[in-house]
């Protein structure tokens, strides 16, 4: 991924919302994403790409319609800013659209706009651990520390073998030294 790549998805073409067909891919508005993304830690489409989805559905008066919008980020993309890790918004947005010459849409407001929901999703990323100096570092050390108890207990004595000076003890006592023997007459 070369800097100044703004697409955050690992898959592009991998992002989906069940019952919708993609429409366009829209390119970020700001040449500065990265001095901005430090100033608001939001991801939206002024920074990165976005892709516009199409859903059609008929709507009446007090219905609703939910959609899941499913893919993979990239880490990728946060690390050409120059963080490991990072904890910023991703920002979805949906609005109604219509064709205005058919239907008219009724709002309490006085403009008679759809409305535009935003949806922040907060999104952290993070460094995947990597254990394998911590590992070595305590197979090492656990080394170092038997070896040196195991020195310990040899300057100690505790691995002579008693045997010889049992050995030494009997044969200075000689057999039948330390007791009266009966002796043949």
């Amino acid at each position: 991924m070369k800097l100044g790549d703004k697409n955050i998805w690992a898959d592009p073409n991998g992002i989906q919302i069940q019952g919708c067909q993609r429409d366009k891919d829209e390119e970020p508005t700001a040449t500065d994403f990265v001095g901005k993304l430090q100033k608001n830690h939001a991801v939206d489409c002024s920074v990165a790409n976005c892709g516009v989805f199409m859903c059609k559905s008929f709507i009446r008066n007090l219905d609703r319609n939910s959609y899941n919008i499913t893919g993979n980020l990239s880490s990728r993309w946060i690390e050409q800013i120059g963080l490991e890790s990072a904890q910023f918004n991703l920002v979805s947005s949906a609005t109604v659209d219509y064709d205005r010459n058919k239907y008219i849409y009724h709002s309490s407001d006085s403009k008679n706009n759809p409305p535009i929901q935003k949806i922040e999703t907060q999104v952290e990323v993070y460094p995947e651990v990597d254990f394998t100096k911590g590992v070595i570092g305590g197979v090492v050390g656990g080394l170092v520390l038997l070896a040196l108890i195991t020195a310990g207990l040899y300057k100690a004595g505790f691995f002579k073998s008693q045997y010889k000076q049992m050995m030494q003890n009997t044969s200075e006592d000689g057999p039948g030294n330390g007791g009266e023997a009966a002796s043949p007459e």
